[in-house]
């Protein structure tokens, strides 16, 4: 849902853990165990310090991101 709308492209910033809790209405808890899944499967880079961005598109995790975005808009 935050990706789809184009607004943070490969390279930007996502909102820190507290704006993304406002957003969405939900637990930090929640919102770190999104974080871990999207780094996991390398839509974002986790930064310490420096906060969460937007991976950079590469042959490697395209098709995994294709079916992430797929299932995003199923749900």
């Amino acid at each position: 849902m935050l990706f789809r709308t184009g607004k943070y492209l490969p390279g930007s910033q996502i909102p820190t853990e507290n704006e993304l809790c406002k957003m969405f209405n939900v637990s930090r808890t929640a919102v770190r165990e999104a974080v871990k899944k999207m780094n996991a499967k390398g839509i974002v880079d986790v930064k310490r310090g420096s906060g969460v961005y937007v991976s950079e598109m590469s042959i490697q995790n395209a098709s995994e991101k294709m079916l992430f975005y797929k299932q995003s808009i199923q749900e």
